[in-house]
């Protein structure tokens, strides 16, 4: 039994704010990234990555891969200690406005 909405295609959960919540702005992430130089960056944070099927598999649980709509980048897995690792090794790319 599913506590919450699954994405099309997906077995996991999605976290969503309560739809009465107004939210801030939306942070932008300036600068650009390919996902092959991330690969490289995460490697030398010790973290293993591997390219498979256009999606980078990052520590196992973690996938980071590029929308095709938007050219944004989807970071998805379990709320878990590679998960935060993993999105601020991300966000370090960029500057976040």
């Amino acid at each position: 039994p599913s506590s919450g909405p699954v994405l099309p295609g997906s077995r996991h959960v999605t976290l969503l704010p309560p739809p009465d919540v107004e939210l801030p702005h939306k942070a932008a992430l300036v600068g650009t990234l390919k996902l092959s130089d991330f690969k490289q960056t995460l490697a030398a944070a010790g973290v293993p990555a591997e390219f498979a099927g256009g999606v980078l598999l990052c520590g196992g649980m973690v996938t980071v891969r590029k929308d095709t709509g938007t050219q944004q980048l989807v970071l998805e897995g379990a709320l878990s200690e590679d998960y935060y690792k993993i999105r601020q090794i991300l966000y370090s790319q960029y500057h976040i406005l």
